[in-house]
């Protein structure tokens, strides 16, 4: 949808995602949804779990709906919603209602090779059916992890089993990408599994805090630089994040509020200090504050 409605280099100009139920993004996503294209037809915007809207919400989304400007395209997603509830209700009035379920087989093999095409990659059989297999059928998790196969591979076109054996479950560059994910989406359950694959010596934590450190100030940074009224899109841009890596940059980014970030930046550096002064398990300390920042 993304790459139909918004084709070319300014795609991520004219895309924006909000997360229902937090904040102020119901009255962020009108707002921006009122703006006009850059160097496009149109923009898309997608709510999330709108199902989580309280029922005044909800009014005001659906009186938006009905007046929305004809180049602003809305997607809204909900994990269940009834047909009488009056977002359900606009939405078969005025566009579609689509189930969508998770890919499974050919479908999702197909949808991973177009991934890799999308940046003039290749990837072997072997090599797909073991990135299934190491990652599931999780969208999300699967554009990170074919995201950073594109870096981890460098200038090559071809994308061998080895390369995603060396990288999945191996590179701390990954697990961070994959903690910071987790816990964007308060998702303690995940990230534990996910720090489960780390090794547990003091080296490899301490190298890990400075790594979800660094990647949350650079979160925090784009989205201070979006608060001077400079697309969000655009300020991912401006802290060096590459193309291939933004959409799921943004994604984090639209996760974790500007306190939420300061928050973690706190509990990190008293992390850090504890284990540099005093003999805390760094690997039981670091799970005590993943279930810290997952609240």
């Amino acid at each position: 949808m993304k790459f139909k409605l918004c084709p070319g280099a300014s795609s991520n100009m004219n895309y924006e995602e909000f997360q229902s139920g937090k904040g102020d993004d119901l009255s962020r996503f009108i707002d921006n949804a009122k703006t006009i294209p850059f160097m496009s037809k149109y923009r898309l915007f997608i709510l999330k779990d709108v199902d989580k809207l309280k029922p005044q919400e909800k009014e005001i989304l659906a009186s938006f709906i009905e007046n929305k400007p004809q180049s602003s395209f809305l997607a809204l997603t909900s994990d269940k919603l009834p047909v009488d509830d009056i977002i359900a209700r606009s939405a078969l009035k005025f566009g579609k209602v689509m189930n969508f379920e998770l890919l499974q087989g050919a479908q999702l093999n197909k949808w991973i090779t177009e991934k890799f095409a999308e940046f003039n990659k290749c990837i072997d059989p072997q090599a797909l059916k073991f990135l299934i297999d190491s990652t599931g059928n999780d969208l999300t998790r699967l554009e990170l992890e074919i995201e950073l196969l594109i870096t981890f591979v460098g200038k090559s076109e071809n994308i061998k089993q080895t390369d995603v054996e060396k990288m999945i479950g191996k590179s701390l560059e990954v697990t961070t990408y994959q903690l910071v994910d987790a816990i964007g989406f308060k998702n303690a359950d995940l990230a534990l599994r996910i720090l489960e694959g780390l090794e547990k010596n003091t080296r490899t934590i301490a190298a890990a805090l400075g790594l979800i450190g660094w990647h949350l100030r650079r979160i925090w940074r784009a989205k201070k630089i979006s608060f001077t009224n400079v697309p969000l899109a655009r300020a991912v841009a401006m802290v060096g994040v590459p193309y291939y890596a933004s959409n799921t940059f943004l994604r984090q980014a639209e996760k974790f509020s500007i306190k939420e970030l300061e928050r973690g930046f706190k509990a990190l550096l008293k992390l850090d200090k504890d284990i540099k002064s005093s003999p805390v398990n760094g690997y039981r300390a670091l799970e005590l504050l993943i279930m810290q920042l997952c609240r």
